[in-house]
């Protein structure tokens, strides 16, 4: 188990996770990789392209910790939760 790691790519933060606290263990969910910005309409962007061809989760929407949150599993059967940090 990893827990978490940070990536940081320009000014995005990628973060891999092994187990999402609450989830239980689904063949092919592994890994949930966790797509942190301070820009909405980048975070936007990314739900847009990684939805194509696979599944929303949760709609990329504001929440009480994020002005832009989702999850979506992409064609491949990687889930990816996008995350917006701040307020916009």
């Amino acid at each position: 188990m990893i827990g978490y790691t940070i990536l940081k790519i320009g000014e995005s933060e990628l973060q891999l996770t092994d187990n999402v606290t609450g989830s239980s263990y689904q063949k092919g969910t592994q890994v949930t990789i966790v797509v942190q910005t301070n820009d909405k309409d980048k975070a936007t962007q990314y739900f847009e392209a990684l939805k194509q061809g696979g599944q929303v989760n949760e709609p990329l929407q504001a929440s009480f910790f994020s002005p832009a949150y989702g999850n979506v599993t992409d064609k491949f059967g990687v889930t990816f939760r996008i995350l917006t940090r701040g307020h916009q």
